[in-house]
């Protein structure tokens, strides 16, 4: 699943071995791109706070309230013990590679209806416009004179 969504609130919780933390985001889901979703959703990353224990996972974003972004999504697995209530619950597909923030809803983004996968790809241009990859692979060196490296796209 695909969505443009905003942040409205948070929780964390222990697994069900009480071994990791999680937080669960709830999202207002603004614009579904791909799947079937509804209004508001959960996204559930690893860590958090819970009875003054922190736990950090440096592969897991860190999201705040009020925070407009694309998630692209998938459902948990149930045998990993995250949550018995798996309904209407998501994890990022890729960690934090997952979700893409949005600083201003613009025309280009608001008016996307449910895509095909060719159309996310352009989303995903449009995201990162601001990130200029010919300038970085221009200013990237390799330590072999014969090693050539291209960025030829993007995945989750």
């Amino acid at each position: 699943m695909i969505v443009i969504g905003e942040i409205t609130g948070s929780f964390s919780f222990w697994d069900i071995q009480h071994r990791n933390i999680y937080t669960c985001h709830k999202i207002k889901v603004i614009n579904a791109l791909k799947g079937e979703g509804s209004d508001e959703l959960e996204v559930m990353t690893i860590g958090g706070i819970v009875e003054n224990i922190r736990q950090s996972v440096s592969t897991s974003p860190s999201l705040g309230t009020g925070e407009i972004g694309l998630f692209i999504l998938k459902k948990p697995d149930p045998e990993d013990g995250i949550s018995v209530d798996l309904r209407n619950r998501y994890i990022l597909l890729g960690g934090e590679e997952g979700f893409y923030e949005i600083s201003d809803l613009n025309d280009n983004i608001s008016n996307f209806k449910p895509a095909y996968e060719n159309e996310i790809l352009e989303l995903v241009k449009i995201l990162q416009s601001g990130i200029n990859v010919q300038e970085t692979i221009n200013n990237f060196s390799t330590k072999g004179s014969s090693a050539e490296h291209i960025i030829t796209g993007i995945a989750p």
